[in-house]
């Protein structure tokens, strides 16, 4: 215990001071009853802790694009801000979560081309690629189909992990492409947690991991039932492998199951039943958002001297970023104020 907290104690101590700058609920609130994008980012610039990143722009004119980039920009600085405090093997597992943006980054590139829509594809959209040496920004910003997109990341280890899909169009789309993606994050950040961190420190982030890997799990299960038809052996190579709380027959009886009623009877008797509480499967994903967020709330109050809390910070900050744009999208579609709350994951 000594040594956790000489090794953790300047890092938990920047920590609680960069958690303590997060937006409230009454931010969140303030922000809905604004009139537009740029509405939002004056309320950012002038009221919030991003205010310094916003100085320099002229938010009368911020476009929904250029805002989530910035906040993405943001993002990157508290990474960067944390590394310094930090070094070996913590350095490196911290280092793979980074890596996460990368994935993240490119799978936002291949909706916008899959999407069907004459959309260029701008800068704000590779941040987090623009530091990786073996990706070429420019030639991926180039890009007019996914193909071509796979094409361009020769080179970097996506390519390897897509190049499949390349000269294969029976098999070139997004679902495939996005879940070869987690799947090779996800594979990555697993082998590494056991290789680099020990303890109590791999405890605190196994046991989130599992929980967050086991309820995507049951979502791709029932969107690849609902939505696309798949028989079992694709929805089996479709699941992410891992050290898992659902036990075999359970995930045997959601692939095997006759409908989506059966589906939810199922669920319930496992830890996640609640996330999938009710016949409204819109709030199904909303709910899953909501238990990681509390998990990551919970781990960063009782875990100040392990990465776990690390981890914790950097996952409030990436939900922080996705309700922001959640509020402007609310916003712009005009959907009711309360509706915009409940996407809210706080």
């Amino acid at each position: 215990m000594l040594n956790s907290v000489f090794t953790y104690s300047s890092i938990a101590t920047k920590v609680r001071g960069m958690y303590a700058k997060l937006l409230t609920m009454e931010d969140y609130q303030t922000m809905i009853e604004k009139k537009s994008v740029s509405d939002v980012a004056t309320y950012l610039k002038t009221s919030t802790n991003y205010g310094q990143l916003l100085s320099k722009v002229n938010v009368s004119l911020i476009h929904r694009g250029q805002l989530e980039g910035i906040l993405l920009q943001e993002m990157m600085n508290d990474y960067k801000k944390i590394f310094h405090h930090v070094r070996g093997n913590m350095k490196t597992f911290l280092h793979l979560l980074y890596d996460k943006y990368e994935v993240e980054s490119l799978k936002i590139l291949f909706r916008i081309l899959e999407s069907g829509n004459d959309v260029a594809l701008f800068p704000d959209s590779v941040t987090f690629l623009s530091e990786n040496q073996s990706l070429n920004t420019n030639k991926l910003l180039s890009s007019k189909s996914s193909s071509q997109l796979i094409g361009n990341l020769h080179g970097s280890i996506y390519y390897d992990v897509l190049s499949y899909y390349e000269g294969n169009s029976a098999y070139l789309n997004l679902f495939n492409i996005e879940t070869s993606l987690d799947q090779y994050y996800f594979r990555q950040l697993q082998k590494q947690v056991k290789k680099l961190l020990t303890g109590n420190d791999e405890k605190v982030v196994r046991e989130a991991l599992i929980a967050q890997l086991d309820i995507m799990n049951i979502l791709w299960v029932y969107r690849s039932r609902k939505y696309y038809s798949m028989d079992r052996e694709g929805m089996y190579n479709n699941m992410i492998g891992h050290q898992s709380k659902l036990s075999r027959e359970i995930i045997k009886q959601l692939v095997d199951c006759n409908d989506d009623k059966q589906f939810i009877q199922i669920v319930e008797k496992t830890k996640y039943g609640n996330i999938f509480s009710g016949e409204n499967q819109h709030n199904y994903e909303r709910n899953y958002h909501k238990f990681i967020y509390q998990l990551h709330v919970s781990t960063l109050r009782h875990q100040h001297f392990s990465i776990g809390s690390v981890v914790a910070y950097l996952h409030l900050k990436e939900f922080e970023i996705t309700n922001i744009i959640s509020v402007v999208e609310g916003i712009r579609y005009h959907i009711d104020k309360d509706e915009i709350s409940e996407f809210l994951a706080i």
